[in-house]
């Protein structure tokens, strides 16, 4: 059984009201009707950097500001990225745990982190 290139299209899209424009009707993708989850912004709005933003509020809200104060998180796809500095390494792994409890994050990854110790920052 053979499908045209018009048949399978026709699986995948769903028909939408005519164009002001023409008589034409619009069609757009389904899987294009849910956001991603590494798209997902603090609202629930697509924001492509809705991972990273929220994963920053997270630790704000769950760590506090002082641990986070000079790192600096990113986003790849599902992966989060750390870099900066923390002040110990417990701190990382406290981290961690939380960022992986944010729903879309598959993966935290570091990137040129430092770990500076306590007694370190008062001298």
């Amino acid at each position: 059984m053979h499908q045209t290139a018009v048949g399978v299209a026709e699986r995948f899209t769903q028909p939408q009201a005519s164009s002001p424009q023409s008589d034409v009707p619009i069609r757009s993708p389904l899987w294009f009707k849910a956001i991603p989850p590494e798209r997902i912004g603090l609202n629930g709005e697509y924001d492509y950097y809705g991972l990273a933003k929220r994963v920053r509020c997270h630790l704000r809200e769950q760590a506090g500001p002082r641990i986070i104060q000079k790192l600096k998180v990113c986003q790849r796809g599902r992966v989060v990225l750390l870099s900066g500095v923390l002040f110990s390494a417990e701190d990382l792994h406290d981290l961690t745990r939380l960022i992986l409890s944010v729903p879309g994050v598959d993966a935290v990854e570091t990137h040129m982190l430092r770990v500076r110790e306590q007694a370190l920052m008062s001298a």
